[in-house]
């Protein structure tokens, strides 16, 4: 029992501790699927090997937010670094390699 916290913050510590596993679950939480419906022929997604209708996941590990975020990272790395892409086709894990446009 030496390790309750005084009567007046045990509340305090269990609004801490959810809000700490509540960061840890959303930090473990697998990405949101993005659609890659704007792939087209001559682009830098078709280019990659993506297709219209995979569902993007990561790119070089992190979370893709959005369509417009994931251009905006690409555009910022230097030409030809390489770049891993995460992403689901037909329900199955896939990643392409390519270098940065």
């Amino acid at each position: 029992a030496h390790d309750l916290p005084p009567v007046g913050q045990a509340p305090l510590v269990a609004i801490a501790r959810a809000a700490a596993l509540a960061r840890r679950a959303v930090a473990a939480a697998p990405p949101t699927p993005r659609p890659a419906p704007g792939v087209r022929g001559g682009g830098t997604g078709a280019d990659a090997g993506v297709r219209a209708e995979d569902l993007l996941l990561r790119v070089d590990g992190q979370a893709i937010q959005s369509g417009d975020a994931l251009n905006r990272y690409l555009r910022s790395l230097p030409q030809g670094r390489e770049v891993v892409l995460e992403l689901l086709r037909q329900n199955r894990p896939h990643t392409l390699r390519f270098p940065a446009p």
